[in-house]
């Protein structure tokens, strides 16, 4: 039984047809083989056994996620388009109710070619991208959106089967290898992989580019801020320069001016000198001149305070 996500088979029948659904469990290729083959020689029929609820081998498989048992019932003739009752689901509908990328990857790869329908519609009208869309199962979105693509696969390869294909013989054993399930029954599934890799590569390498993006334009808004700082900084070491220069100039013209002051006194005393030396009388006559004047100053100054106090 398969209802509200459980599988339900009735223990209390220890059937060989029970055994068989359990058997389609196993996930072990040596063990699965051996347990199916064993049925399967005691009973031939039991290939076609439905348990509760129309349920049968392929659904087991599929919901156990177990491609060995896909394998095994694929070599069988199991019928890949029974479906269970009352919810009309076919085995792609069971796998991707919980999300079982392996088994969900083999029906695409070998189970359209035998009837799994991934278009089919359950009792509710629910297709598998639809079943898995419900329950949230993003993996299993994914590989039945990238099965979309490779819908001509099923085309090419008859195209090659019939001879149809143009190109060279190496071409064609190219094609064969990839398109031919007798040739490589991994093909489609290594198609799919790939394609869910190279997402998976470029949404990384998106990611690590808008992250590097993200650091470059940090770094140049900081270097831009840098540089503004700078720039002022500048701008005020020079203002302070020209002020500097400025105010040197004006000291050395101070200097300039008392050195020149200086030297003239210091010339007009080293003339006075040399005339002294060259003419002493003149000297001395210039000497008594200026005895004379002081004496004559002193007597007005007397004179004018003589005059003052007769006045009194």
């Amino acid at each position: 039984m398969i209802s509200g996500g459980t599988v339900t088979l009735q223990s209390s029948r220890d059937s060989r047809g029970e055994k068989f659904l359990r058997a389609c469990r196993i996930n072990n290729k040596s063990k699965a083989i051996t347990t199916l083959n064993q049925l399967y020689e005691e009973n031939i029929n039991v290939i076609h056994y439905h348990g509760a609820f129309n349920v049968c081998g392929i659904h087991i498989a599929s919901r156990f996620n177990s491609t060995v048992a896909l394998d095994w019932l694929l070599d069988h003739n199991a019928d890949f388009t029974a479906l269970t009752h009352p919810k009309k689901q076919n085995c792609a509908h069971v796998a991707a109710e919980l999300g079982n990328v392996d088994a969900l990857a083999w029906l695409i790869e070998h189970g359209q070619m035998h009837g799994v329908d991934f278009n089919a519609k359950d009792a509710k009208g629910r297709t598998p991208l639809d079943v898995a869309t419900l329950y949230n199962k993003t993996e299993a979105i994914k590989c039945i959106e990238n099965m979309q693509s490779l819908q001509t696969l099923p085309h090419l390869r008859q195209v090659v089967i019939d001879g149809k294909h143009n190109g060279t013989k190496e071409q064609n054993l190219t094609s064969m290898s990839v398109l031919d399930p007798m040739t490589n029954r991994l093909s489609q599934l290594d198609v799919v992989l790939a394609l869910e890799n190279l997402r998976s590569l470029h949404e990384e390498e998106l990611e690590s580019r808008k992250k590097k993006e993200e650091e470059t334009f940090w770094e140049i808004s900081q270097l831009k801020e840098e540089v503004r700082d700078l720039k002022a900084l500048v701008k005020s070491l020079i203002s302070k320069l020209k002020d500097n220069n400025n105010n040197n100039k004006n000291i050395v013209g101070d200097i300039s001016n008392d050195v020149t002051l200086d030297s003239y006194l210091h010339e007009v005393n080293v003339e006075q000198a040399n005339k002294a030396i060259d003419n002493p009388e003149e000297l001395n006559d210039v000497g008594e001149k200026e005895v004379e004047e002081e004496e004559e100053e002193e007597e007005e100054t007397d004179d004018t305070l003589n005059e003052q106090e007769a006045k009194k």
